[in-house]
């Protein structure tokens, strides 16, 4: 599935000045403007063009601010009458513009829980933060114990609660989507972008990426070994990432290289089999940090040395919290980007903007660390 990405200005940063909230600032100063003038009910409010001259805005983002307070019943807008005052202002909570609740939904740990997941808690800071500048509390939902509870908590929350939107982390959400009707919900965090909205990472250029660098570093016996949580869309992605760089760099592709586990199957097992081979790859490209630990052991139980006998490039955040002889070298996705894009996607959809026809993708990098040597 194609997808747009976030583009980077000429220092590799994000350009934070084309994302910024001016129209949730704005409606903030118009509220205060409201409680200091004693506006009443039916009052008039100047015409979105005075407002746009008098405090230097466009008036596309003038016109997202009536928006967000009619939203939340704080104006009504009447055409061609114009924008009138719809409720006095009766505590200091309103200057700030409280709004309802965004569930988060992620999932629950499901192995040991000493492995604490930082990519998760990196997503969750970079979404908090985004969804607390436009005044929405969060509501973090832990789905995936008990599937009748986890259905009553979701019941409750949708009845008793202002829930102005979802942000689900991972598939947790998937079953419960039926929940909720027409609320706005926004996919992240999933290897394949299946149900739009979704922001997340694009497997394909991660495998590639990795692969490249293996590569560039003069390896050729490269092996690419995922776990069984991928699904076959996901996996079809990162085979293609693998492919396309080896013919970027004119070298014969080979299937029989990319292995997956299947269900049940233990990871150190397939692993330890790759390495015991005759033909075993001088280096594999690891689709987890679960990936990473498995074949870190059974390097070990093998007597083969990281990099020395064997180079590892791995995918995701949680690769530099591994305990290994050497630091892990790995592609980081940007976590926090992702929560703060899979907000602003649920902010723009709550405020009446469009449903995204593309998956938005947050680019990584590769960070280069001891685990790959040159061949």
């Amino acid at each position: 599935m194609a997808g747009r990405l976030i583009q980077l200005d000429r220092a590799g940063r994000f350009n934070m000045t084309k994302l910024n909230y001016k129209y949730a600032d704005f409606a903030r100063t118009l509220l205060r403007q409201i409680a200091v003038d004693r506006m009443m009910p039916g009052d008039r409010l100047p015409s979105e063009e005075d407002m746009g001259r008098q405090h230097g805005l466009s008036r596309i983002t003038v016109r997202r601010a009536l928006r967000m307070l009619e939203k939340d019943g704080y104006v009504s807008r009447k055409r061609p009458l114009g924008t009138f005052v719809a409720r006095s202002l009766q505590d200091a909570g309103d200057l700030h513009m409280v709004r309802g609740t965004v569930i988060v939904a992620i999932p629950s740990l499901t192995s040991n829980p000493g492995d604490e997941d930082h990519a998760l808690t990196t997503v969750l800071r970079g979404m908090e933060e985004e969804l607390a500048q436009v005044g929405f509390s969060v509501h973090v939902l832990s789905l995936g114990r008990d599937e009748r509870r986890d259905r009553g908590r979701l019941t409750s929350l949708m009845e008793h609660g202002k829930v102005e939107g979802i942000c689900a982390v991972g598939s947790c959400f998937d079953r419960f989507r039926h929940l909720v009707g027409a609320t706005p919900l926004v996919n992240s965090c999933t290897f394949f972008p299946d149900q739009l909205p979704w922001v997340g990472v694009d497997m394909s250029e991660a495998a590639f990426s990795c692969i490249r660098f293996l590569l560039d570093h003069g390896h050729r016996d490269i092996a690419t070994i995922v776990g069984p949580w991928v699904d076959l869309r996901a996996m079809g992605q990162i085979n293609l990432g693998h492919r396309r760089a080896f013919e970027q760099h004119g070298v014969p592709f080979r299937r029989t290289m990319v292995h997956q586990a299947y269900e049940g199957e233990s990871i150190i097992d397939l692993a330890t089999e790759i390495l015991r081979d005759k033909g075993r790859p001088t280096a594999i490209f690891a689709e987890d940090w679960r990936i990473t630990r498995a074949i870190l052991f059974a390097a070990q139980n093998l007597g083969l040395r990281i990099p020395q006998d064997l180079s590892l490039v791995a995918c995701g955040q949680n690769n530099l919290f591994v305990s290994a002889p050497v630091s892990i070298t790995a592609y980081l996705p940007d976590n926090e980007q992702v929560g703060r894009e899979a907000a602003r996607t649920l902010v723009a959809l709550t405020d009446g903007g469009l449903r995204p026809s593309m998956p938005l993708y947050v680019p990584g990098r590769v960070v280069e660390q001891q685990s790959v040597c040159r061949r």
